[in-house]
């Protein structure tokens, strides 16, 4: 069980999407090498995208194999593909 408590509710929607690929981590696909698995992380973009969630914002992660809801306080890097 986590201390996690949900913020309450706003007044106004707060969302944001970003992309895997090339914004969170780098991408790895290629014609030659459709079956890639995702590259490094790119730091810098994954710090903001931590600054989002800090700010309540809702986060949004696209991916053209998955997309993944952010709620706020859950941490980008706890969220593999195999969960959604």
């Amino acid at each position: 069980m986590t201390d996690f408590v949900p913020p309450p509710p706003r007044s106004e929607l707060l969302w944001d999407a970003v992309d895997f690929d090339g914004t969170l981590a780098h991408g790895t696909w290629s014609i030659d090498n459709p079956n890639a698995v995702p590259g490094p992380p790119i730091w810098l973009n994954v710090t903001k995208l931590h600054r989002l969630v800090d700010a309540g914002r809702k986060i949004v992660i696209h991916n053209p194999l998955f997309s993944v809801f952010l709620p706020t306080g859950q941490a980008a890097a706890t969220v593999a593909p195999d969960s959604c």
